[in-house]
């Protein structure tokens, strides 16, 4: 974008008024969109006159002539219009009284947001006065302009002033701009007819590149003056290189590239663009990458969210004072496909009497592109595949654990889970885990007090009451070893709980002389110990 720079200068009560004429488009690929609201401000210095009240600023349209914009100055001179819509206008300083003149001149007004959302600045200068002071070169011909070329070695020019009144003129010089170095002299004192030859030097390390300009104003009692600076600054297109695209991770890309010449003056920015077609620009990139200026001749940004299997194409830019270079050629590449990485946790909380259970997983690296769906499989038979075992879906996205409950799982039975996440039109699956639904049996131990009158006391202590926990504990005896539930020659006496996990019953009326086998028991359901 370039910035707008105008000065003014009066002569015989005119305001002359120079500004570039640029036209503007805002584009985004390549649509043309309506232009947000500019505005202008800055100060009108009004030299020898009266109050600035009741003065104005316009802006008149160039087609119909019309004032469409109007804003009061205030009492220091200053003034601001806003919310204007961008186009280029003609500019007008009115006060009842004064000379009404609308200058032939234009002014363009840019949006905000193409000036870091500020106003186009234009400072003034106007007087009631026809000055009795003249600039003149060194053959004493009235001028307006001093010219520096683009020569390096073009450092100082000399013009004169004259004072053609019939008394003496005391007279001073404003310096506006920083690469005026230095004028000499800047102030002094005029008998009528006499001139003074001033020397204006310039610092060619702060001229930017292409035209500078800017006014100097020279003023004193009997009027004032203008003379427009105009410095050629010299100018060499900066240049870049683009080397090829190696770092290649899923939906990233980083992007590497050299500063071959920063450039006369140097460039003001540097960076990458990349697109689905050739020869990528900063009009038609899919995103521009700019770089900090703290890197070197070396630099590097890093591209996201690339499409898999999509052919792109980058260039490394520069942007000079003058205009935008890319690299002569360009370089291209796919961005690459990573597989999403699960793993399948060991189950917790598994409850036989529910028949429940809880599985759990853990995804690294979703992959690129990402998942769009996962959960669990599991079934009785070893290496479950989705399609063929049950389906536990479970909702979200992203790296971390989940985790499911599994439910309707038979006692005795065993189970194999794995986790799973379909990426694209794959089912990446995590280890196999194995669910046990067999029973945890109690831990227990059985003792017998001697017999005493026809009577004998059994007890049994259970240590560890099982998974699921034991809902019966009791005790068979018999004449045959190894009594059971099931086989029919055994007594079976419930026990009584006497103490926390400690069990007791009496047998009586066993017969003297014969040999007695008891064991205890505990019972969950279909199952005992």
């Amino acid at each position: 974008m370039k910035t707008i720079k105008s000065i003014a200068l009066f002569v015989c009560g005119a305001l002359f008024i120079w500004s570039c004429d640029d036209e503007y488009v805002i584009k985004k690929k390549d649509k043309e969109l309506a232009p947000d609201y500019g505005c202008i401000t800055g100060k009108i210095t009004f030299y020898n006159t009266e109050s600035v009240i009741g003065a104005y600023v316009q802006l008149i349209s160039k087609e119909k002539g019309e004032v469409v914009y109007s804003g009061l100055i205030n009492q220091g001179g200053g003034y601001t219009i806003e919310n204007i819509v961008p186009d280029t206008y003609k500019f007008r300083v009115y006060k009842s009284g004064y000379i009404d003149t609308v200058f032939s001149s234009t002014v363009l007004i840019r949006p905000q947001s193409q000036q870091g959302n500020s106003c186009t600045n234009l400072d003034w200068a106007i007087t009631k006065l026809p000055p009795l002071l003249r600039i003149v070169d060194d053959k004493g011909k009235v001028i307006d302009t001093l010219y520096f070329g683009s020569d390096k070695e073009d450092n100082a020019r000399l013009f004169s002033i004259f004072n053609d009144s019939p008394k003496n003129l005391y007279w001073s010089i404003t310096k506006p701009a920083q690469w005026i170095s230095s004028i000499n002299p800047g102030n002094g004192s005029l008998r009528p007819g006499e001139s003074k030859p001033v020397i204006v030097n310039i610092d060619r390390k702060k001229i930017s590149a292409g035209v500078n300009k800017t006014v100097l104003q020279i003023i004193s009692e009997e009027g004032s003056k203008q003379l427009t600076v105009i410095a050629m600054g010299y100018y060499k297109s900066p240049e870049v290189k683009v080397f090829p695209v190696t770092k290649l991770e899923g939906a990233s890309a980083v992007f590497q590239g050299k500063v071959i010449h920063k450039g006369e003056p140097a460039y003001k920015e540097k960076g990458f663009v990349y697109g689905s077609s050739s020869m990528p620009t900063l009009e038609n990139t899919i995103v521009k990458l700019a770089v900090s200026e703290a890197s070197d001749s070396l630099f590097e940004a890093t591209a996201m969210e690339l499409q898999a299997k999509q052919k792109y194409y980058v260039r490394s830019y520069a942007i000079g004072q003058l205009d935008t270079v890319y690299s002569i050629g360009e370089e291209t590449f796919y961005a690459q496909k990573a597989c999403t990485e699960i793993y399948t946790e060991e189950p917790t909380d598994k409850d036989y009497t529910q028949g429940t259970v809880t599985v759990k997983a853990r995804i690294t690296q979703e992959g690129y592109p990402r998942y769009t769906k996962r959960g669990f499989v599991y079934d009785e038979v070893k290496n479950p595949i989705l399609g063929d075992a049950v389906d536990i879906p479970v909702e979200g996205y992203g790296t971390g654990f989940y985790s499911a409950r599994l439910r309707g799982l038979e006692i005795g039975k065993k189970y194999y889970v794995k986790a799973y996440a379909v990426q694209e039109d794959e089912v990446v699956y995590g280890s196999e885990v194995e669910v046990d639904f067999t029973p945890v049996l109690p831990e227990m131990e059985t003792t017998v007090r001697d017999t005493l009158d026809e009577r004998t006391t059994f007890f049994v202590e259970i240590s560890s009451p099982g998974n699921p926990v034991y809902t019966e504990v009791g005790f068979l005896y018999g004449f045959l070893p190894h009594p059971t539930l099931d086989n029919g020659t055994a007594e079976r006496v419930p026990g009584v709980e006497v103490g926390e996990g400690v069990y007791m019953a009496e047998m009586r009326n066993l017969q003297e002389g014969k040999t007695y086998y008891v064991c205890a028991y505990a019972r969950s359901g279909d199952y005992y110990k």
